[in-house]
């Protein structure tokens, strides 16, 4: 018989001593330490084989369930990939569990199959209060309420889903004698469902809460057992956000937008123009940019005011942009353009809840900061691409074209593009595209 070493693991952050201790040494938690005793692993009998890659089913068109809402299939990479696990993560009351009901009904009727939403949080009435609101109402879409894994996949062994949404998985318990959203249970619920999912082809996805960091609480191997990491997030108003973390079948630079409504969250198929759409033009200090979220093109309006200082030193305040990249362009404007703001508050905002670190910005934000020390208002049908160096040179930026196509759809007649940009003749009929090499250049175009 093999003999059994007793070691003692914290249920926090799943430390692991061969002694106890009042303290854990890993996270400093007090009487977390609990005792787990190891037996060794037997040498199995059971032989495996390895098979040679050209006989192994890998495709790049891996077969996939298309959730039926495309904002959700953007960011997924098409869609749900039969035997993969999807962790959902985001703030309490940010329409998690509104979004994931959705889904589920949406794939139950449009391919035809059974879906199972698995409630830990709530009883299935309260569940069920949330389904009419949302108007979801098909036999196919199921619910159970339960925390005991054992319960939950015997289930799922039962009904066979196509889809199963867990709601949330700090609340699962049952794989371990520790208490839910400790540690252990979390990483030993989850081991048990990836197992299942990738046997029977399911696809999972778990919903988690966040901590006030706003990483998802548990351990950091969940992130790591999982196939995707999706966030869910808002601009502290009507419109959610949903990227992609993590992807392994896909792109991680894919974003979703939606707008919450009483009757549930309303995918915005064209996010630029809903981000332009309050714009006023006709004050100073207004920039209209455009950036690449995946392969999304994203028009969106940077905002400055330029207010004279009066005590202290001057003040940068942003919003969705960088700070220090402010600084940095506000020295180049002062060094290379010939406009000084060095001391002066100036506060710039990315309109709409947005937040892009990307130099594709540079020379938005330029010509929106000397805009408004001009007061001097940017031509409303003028939209401006580029990045802007440290001797004030105007650097092409990637995706050019889509960009310039994305202005031209929704109306932009001109374009502020790098002077060096090298696009397809006779492509982009119907917009006027305006080389720049520097900053000084591109100034010079809005003092006449």
């Amino acid at each position: 018989m093999a003999k059994a070493k007793e070691s003692f693991v914290c249920s926090s952050c799943a430390a692991e001593t061969l002694k106890w201790m009042g303290k854990c040494p890993q996270c400093g938690e007090w009487d977390s330490l609990k005792a787990k005793t190891k037996t060794k692993t037997p040498k199995s009998k059971t032989k495996i084989s390895a098979i040679s890659i050209s006989d192994a089913v890998l495709k790049n068109d891996i077969p996939r369930v298309s959730v039926g809402i495309g904002e959700v299939d953007r960011v997924l990479g098409g869609g749900l990939v039969p035997g993969s696990m999807t962790l959902l993560g985001g703030s309490p009351g940010i329409g998690k569990s509104t979004l994931v009901s959705q889904l589920l009904s949406s794939v139950a009727t449009n391919h035809q199959v059974d879906v199972l939403y698995v409630t830990g949080e709530e009883s299935v009435n309260q569940s069920g209060l949330r389904c009419a609101r949302l108007g979801i109402d098909n036999p196919r879409f199921h619910i159970v309420a339960s925390t005991d894994i054992g319960q939950i996949l015997s289930v799922v062994d039962e009904l066979s889903p196509a889809v199963v949404a867990i709601d949330s998985v700090q609340t699962l318990q049952g794989a371990t004698a520790s208490g839910a959203g400790t540690v252990s249970q979390i990483r030993e619920c989850t081991m048990q469902l990836m197992n299942y999912a990738k046997k029977n082809d399911v696809s999972m996805i778990l919903i988690g809460h966040v901590t006030k960091g706003g990483e998802i609480a548990g351990p950091k191997l969940l992130e790591h057992m999982v196939d995707t990491v999706l966030y869910f997030s808002d601009d502290k108003s009507n419109y959610r956000v949903i990227r992609s973390h993590k992807n392994r079948f896909g792109s991680t630079h894919e974003l979703g937008v939606f707008e919450m409504q009483a009757s549930g969250l309303h995918a915005i198929e064209n996010p630029s123009a809903l981000l332009l759409e309050q714009r006023n033009s006709s004050v100073p200090g207004s920039c209209v940019v455009a950036c690449i979220e995946g392969s999304r093109p994203l028009l969106a309006e940077v905002q400055a005011l330029v207010v004279p200082q009066t005590h202290g030193m001057p003040r940068r305040v942003t919003l969705g942009v960088d700070t220090n990249r402010v600084a940095l362009l506000l020295a180049i404007l002062a060094q290379r353009g010939g406009l000084n703001a060095l001391a002066s508050d100036v506060f710039v905002s990315l309109a709409g809840g947005l937040k892009i670190n990307a130099p594709d910005l540079d020379l938005g934000i330029t010509l929106a900061i000397a805009s408004a020390v001009l007061d001097k208002c940017i031509p409303p049908d003028v939209m401006c691409i580029g990045e802007v160096g440290l001797s004030g040179e105007v650097r092409n930026v990637a995706q050019l074209e889509s960009r310039i196509k994305e202005a031209k759809n929704l109306g932009f007649s001109r374009c502020v593009i790098p002077a060096a940009a090298k696009l397809s003749k006779n492509k982009h009929r119907g917009i006027k595209l305006i080389r720049v090499a520097s900053v000084k250049q591109a100034l010079g175009l809005f003092q006449k």
